[in-house]
């Protein structure tokens, strides 16, 4: 099973728990391979908590999805496997690319949304119709 994220830039701490249920129960279930973006708060969660995970079950992978070309000294965390499909094409619509490329590839998305505009909700929208499996956190 392939899992990816969607989440908002911005997501607060108190997402972190639920989260980490989320992916927790997803590997459970016999998710395997995990792409994620470099985008905000709500990515660098998924990593950490999947980084956390990687150390319990070493049979899972962990892709950082990149959507632009890393520069010299970029913040990547040591140890982090990434990819970056999507070497041509326009900068501006680089990200859009990476997350559709992520959805196509994915199962389940794992998604927090608590507002309508901006990227998490556009993408969690696009996969739902592509008949992805959405889980829904939130911080309740």
């Amino acid at each position: 099973m392939v899992v990816t994220f969607f989440g908002h830039r911005d997501a607060p701490e108190s997402v972190r728990p639920h989260l980490e249920e989320a992916i927790r129960g997803l590997i459970v279930r016999g998710a395997t391979l995990f792409y994620v973006g470099n985008q905000g708060a709500f990515d660098r969660m998924a990593l950490g908590i999947l980084s956390a995970c990687q150390k319990e079950n070493p049979g899972i992978r962990v892709l950082l999805v990149l959507a632009y070309r890393p520069a010299v000294g970029s913040p990547i965390p040591d140890g982090v496997e990434t990819v970056y499909p999507l070497a041509d094409g326009v900068p501006r619509f680089a990200i859009d690319r990476r997350n559709r490329w992520m959805i196509g590839r994915a199962d389940v998305v794992i998604s927090y949304v608590v507002h309508s505009f901006g990227g998490a909700d556009k993408y969690t929208k696009i996969a739902e119709r592509e008949g992805k499996e959405i889980v829904r956190i939130s911080e309740n």
